[in-house]
């Protein structure tokens, strides 16, 4: 089983681009190409800036404290599975 180098809930910084936002989510790839989506916080006027995939290789993590994981199902097509 893979294991993720960067932990969701946690702030990274692309160190090619200067983006920086939280890691919802992550993607392994067949070719090995693993990748982090972050999503950058509400901007001052109250929107929510678009998100981006990054190689996992490029993030360094802030200072920031992590967010924890909900534990519960929030249903979903493999919640329905039995």
């Amino acid at each position: 089983m893979h294991t993720f180098e960067r932990e969701l809930g946690t702030e990274y910084k692309s160190n090619i681009s200067g983006f920086k936002g939280i890691n919802v989510s992550n993607a392994v790839h067949l070719n090995g190409c693993d990748r982090c989506y972050l999503q950058p916080k509400v901007s001052k006027d109250g929107k929510l800036p678009d998100g981006a995939w990054f190689d996992d290789s490029e993030l360094v993590p802030t200072k920031k404290k992590k967010i924890p994981r909900k534990k519960n199902n929030t249903g979903g097509f493999s919640s329905t599975i039995k």
